[in-house]
């Protein structure tokens, strides 16, 4: 479905320009039609999140344990994460810890504030400018020795999953599918939906949740 989606996406606004511009006379009718793409169902359970830690703690990029946690109590995406120290900085407010992302440095290029529990304040602090070291092909090689410890094979075993583990944890505990979205960074509630494997009041309690988990 998400490959005819593509192929849609593509081939579409192709011929309303070269109709537009007069080059063909009349607009092809396309046989298939979009259709609903379910997204990737997968999460990490309990006892997988443990062994990614083991994982990410023996491996030659330890500092990935780190990043792991914050990832899950964020739900924050990879190049958000690769920010960390530099462009994505911790800042204060009335006793809260909360990791600001600007606009330029966010997918939907919409400023956030994302609030950290302890756990997650303190793996910030101890990965310091992420940048000095962040490497996307470190990121790939600690995701692919820790998917041959914990579930070999697997390829939807991927960092993207954090964020569908993060939205599912808090869909489990009742929070509001539009409050997720909003923690998540996404734009729309349907995108939310793709991430949750099952079924605001504030952040800060959002972010409670998800306290001592990784």
């Amino acid at each position: 479905n998400k490959t005819k989606n593509r192929y849609f996406a593509v081939i579409q606004p192709c011929f309303n320009y070269a109709f537009q511009a007069k080059l063909i006379s009349e607009l092809p009718v396309i046989t298939w039609a979009k259709v609903d793409d379910e997204g990737k169902p997968r999460y990490f359970s309990d006892d997988e999140i443990i062994q990614i830690k083991e994982a990410f703690q023996e491996c030659h990029w330890s500092w990935m344990k780190d990043i792991f946690t914050v990832a899950i109590a964020t739900g924050m995406r990879r190049g958000e994460l690769s920010k960390i120290g530099s462009k994505v900085n911790l800042v204060e407010e009335d006793g809260d810890s909360f990791l600001h992302i600007p606009r330029e440095e966010s997918k939907t290029k919409k400023e956030r504030f994302v609030p950290v529990h302890s756990d997650a304040l303190a793996a910030v602090k101890r990965l310091g400018d992420v940048s000095k070291y962040w490497r996307n092909k470190s990121w790939n090689k600690a995701w692919l020795y820790a998917r041959d410890k914990v579930s070999p094979g697997d390829r939807n075993f991927t960092g993207h999953v954090t964020r569908h583990t993060t939205a599912t944890i808090l869909a489990n505990n009742n929070i509001n599918l539009k409050h997720i979205g909003k923690y998540l960074g996404h734009a729309s509630e349907r995108t939310t939906m793709k991430y949750i494997k099952t079924s605001n009041e504030q952040l800060n309690k959002m972010s409670s949740l998800l306290q001592g988990v990784a």
